[in-house]
């Protein structure tokens, strides 16, 4: 999950290892960055720019939830 501004922190990843990343959004072609390596002392930033899917035509989005809970 980011935050308002896109903005996400992996706070449990070990330097030195080497992992992949997949990020999509509705209505966006998806990414995946494979085997990145997080180098110990450096700044492991990356940034990731989506960009409009061209198989999607959404105009909406309908969010219909269904359930009960308890308090």
């Amino acid at each position: 999950m980011t935050d308002t501004n896109g903005i996400f922190v992996f706070t449990k990843l070990q330097a030195n290892e080497r992992y992949s990343f997949s990020f999509s959004h509705i209505g966006y072609e998806g990414q995946t960055l494979k085997s990145l390596l997080l180098k110990e002392g450096d700044n492991n930033s990356i940034m990731i720019k989506l960009g409009p899917s061209r198989n999607a035509k959404l105009n909406e989005v309908i969010v219909v939830g269904y359930g009960t809970q308890k308090r």
